[in-house]
């Protein structure tokens, strides 16, 4: 059984440059998955810069985690776009080998994250940082 640990994004600064926060979603990402793991990083361009948020996360997370089951979610700009793809991401996951999806975000950002997810019928475990 494997795990799916999503983490959702947040803007870049300057030059694709993660943020503080972002890389605290990540840490804890990278804490808690192990390499047979499956991760969802979930993140557009809303920001307009050169690289999508979700290719940066997937970047960072390989220089501290080799995993090579991390799904890009790089079309989003909201948090209810995140769910939408990452929605249909997970019907294309067979749950029958899946122990808990958990999602990674921010304190701040965890009350809409879980008001949004409701919309889905899954069982998401919620991960704060």
């Amino acid at each position: 059984m494997k795990n799916i640990y999503i983490v959702l994004g947040h803007y870049l600064y300057k030059n694709t440059k993660i943020s503080n926060i972002l890389k605290k979603r990540l840490n804890k990402c990278i804490e808690k998955a192990s390499i047979n793991d499956i991760i969802i990083v979930a993140g557009g361009n809303p920001a307009k810069q050169k690289h999508t948020e979700a290719y940066m996360m997937k970047k960072y997370i390989l220089q501290h985690l080799n995993n090579k089951n991390i799904i890009l979610e790089n079309k989003s700009n909201t948090t209810i776009e995140n769910f939408i793809n990452i929605n249909k991401i997970l019907k294309l996951i067979n749950m029958k080998k899946i122990n808990n999806i958990n999602v990674i975000t921010s304190k701040f950002h965890m009350p809409k994250a879980k008001r949004i997810s409701k919309k889905y019928n899954y069982n998401f475990k919620f991960i704060e940082v």
